[in-house]
This record gives structure tokens, sequence and C-alpha cells, in this order.
């Protein structure tokens, strides 16, 4: 009878693994057909936007809360032709898993108008989304686990390009970093907090080309974050503060990045391309840097 059983709940498991995942076309032309596909979208469906604008109907955001698609059938929002769907409200992804937004544009121009937000969510992918013109931050992720960015564009964002808090295990890579990445003062194109952990950027592109960023990432009390191969360049030869400044945060590891500031553009007087203070940091050898020999005030690794 054991036997029996065990095999019994065997080939259970198995069908239930094997399952076949029933993806669901849901095209969208409107405001309100797009509010309601969120709300209630279904592991496997498709939300496909039609060419045009979309404002949340009750002024605020268009919410895919609580949603859990699965690995091999996640949620998908997308649009056939990148670009051609323009949300000008923001999307808030909350407690929701396997959830995966790609081909659209954000371009919310609301006083301290955010892109997109993911707060408590898991193994979300954003591809191939571009942030224009968002007078907040573009991309925010916090208390989130596991998500992907990459493909992505950010241009004219008027705070941070990326805001991380509390943020681990996450990958950001390929995206660029572009025209005004930030157009008010006293901000920065990737903000990290809260002990954001174990996070790798690589194979970004940062141009800062004009904006009034104070530093390309600025990272406070963040742990065991991987920055590798990145391209920074600030092209409109505008003083920064510095490159990247670390806050109490530790053994983040700077490696083979490409770090560029014009003669005029380099950091102020007293800046540094790397600044960490008094924590401890991993900037290795193998960063280059060019137009400024302030290159840290930290120890440089040469093992790496």
């Amino acid at each position: 009878m054991f036997k029996v059983v065990f095999v019994i709940a065997f080939a259970l498991v198995v069908a239930v693994a094997n399952a076949q995942c029933y993806h669901v076309d849901k095209v969208v032309s409107s405001s309100q057909e797009f509010e309601a596909a969120c709300r209630n979208a279904r592991s496997g469906w498709n939300i496909i936007l039609k060419k045009g604008s979309y404002v949340s109907p009750s002024g605020g955001s268009f919410f895919l809360r609580a949603v859990t698609g699965t690995r091999g059938c996640p949620v998908t929002v997308t649009c056939k032709k990148p670009g051609e769907a323009v949300l000008t409200s923001p999307l808030d992804i909350s407690t929701s898993s396997y959830v995966t937004v790609s081909n659209i544009m954000v371009s919310n121009q609301d006083a301290d108008g955010w892109g997109i937000y993911l707060k408590a969510a898991d193994s979300v992918t954003i591809e191939n989304v571009r942030f224009s013109e968002c007078t907040g931050q573009g991309l925010i992720l916090q208390a989130s686990s596991h998500v992907t960015v990459r493909n992505c564009t950010f241009e004219s964002v008027g705070d941070s390009s990326m805001w991380f808090d509390d943020t681990y295990g996450s990958m950001v890579k390929g995206n660029t970093f572009g025209d005004k990445l930030a157009f008010d003062d006293g901000v920065n194109v990737i903000y990290m907090l809260h002990d954001s952990s174990s996070n790798v950027f690589t194979d970004n592109f940062f141009n800062g080309k004009s904006g009034s960023f104070l530093y390309w990432i600025d990272c406070r009390e963040c742990t065991n974050n991987e920055f590798t191969n990145n391209v920074f360049q600030n092209s409109d030869g505008r003083a920064m503060r510095d490159g990247v400044i670390i806050h109490e945060g530790s053994n983040n590891l700077f490696k083979e990045n490409f770090m560029v500031f014009n003669p005029d553009g380099q950091p102020y007087p007293d800046g540094f391309a790397f600044r960490v203070g008094d924590t401890k940091q991993r900037i290795c050898a193998s960063n280059k840097v060019s137009g400024t020999t302030d290159i840290t005030d930290g120890e440089i690794d040469s093992s790496c």
C-alpha cells in the first residue's frame, strides 16, 4: 500500500511540474481595458497594449498587486512594437512574482511622478522599457528580490533613474542611462539605501550628457553589491561631487569599470572617482579612470 501511495504521489508531483502553461493573450486598446486586465491578471496572461497613451482612469496608478505567475508561466505586460504604448500613469507591481514588463514607454509628468514601482516583489523582469520625462524616480525597487532590469533606457528623469531600497539579489544589465539623467539638483542616477545587497550591475552605459546629478551611484548602507564592466562618461564638462560614493556599506566590488571625466567635468577639487571614506570596499586596480587623478580616498585592490 505504501508503495502504491508513493507512486501515485510521485506521479502527481511530476504531472504538476510538467503541467502545461496556458498562455492567454489579452489585447487592450484603452486605459479602462488595461486597468481591468491588470486587476484580473492571472498566471499565463499576456497583456498586449496596442499603440496609444494610457492614463489611469482613477487618476492614480495602474496596479498589478498580488499577481502570481510562475517561472514558465509569467504574467506579461508588453507592446508588439517597442515604445508604441506609453504609460503616462505609473505602474505599481506589489506583492507579486514572475511578472515581465517589456517594450513599453513610461512617461509620468505629474508632480513627483515616478515610472514603475516594485514593492515586496520577486522575480520581476523589466526589459526594453524606456523611461522618459518622468518627473520623479524612473524605477523604484523596495523590499524586492531577484529583479532583472535589462536593455532599458533612462532619459530625462527628474529624480534618480533607479532607486533601490532594501532590495537584494537583482541584476541590472545592458541598460543605457542617457540624456538628462537627472534634471533636479541634489539627486543621483543610481540611489541605493537600507541594506540593499547582493545586486549586480554590469555592462551598463552611463552618459552624463546633461543634467545636474551629484553622483552616478550613491550607495548608503549597501553590502556585497557588484559593479562590473560599466562605462561612466561625463561628457558635458560639468563638475560632479564624486563619481561613486558609499556611505556605511561594506564589501562592494568595483571591477573593470571605465570612468571618463572631461577635463572641465571632473569632480569638485576635493572629489574622487570613488569616494569610500572609512568604509571597507573593493576598488579594483582593473578599473580605468580618465580625466582625474583623484581616483579614491580608500584603498585600491591590486588582486582583482
